[in-house]
């Protein structure tokens, strides 16, 4: 995959995660805890993903 296109697929994963991050703060302030840590994870998983397609292990 050339450069450009592994940026733009870490961008876009970063993207996912600050959703998830956003979602899971709005879950915690509703008291909805279990949705809440569920989209923490999601948060880290996109996060972590953007980092290994960055360093070419995705």
């Amino acid at each position: 995959m050339s450069d450009r296109g592994v940026k733009d697929l870490a961008q876009y994963r970063l993207t996912k995660a600050k959703e998830m991050l956003n979602a899971s703060l709005r879950d915690d302030q509703q008291r909805d805890y279990a949705s809440a840590n569920n989209r923490a994870y999601y948060c880290i998983f996109h996060s972590m993903r953007a980092l290994l397609a960055l360093n070419g292990e995705e």
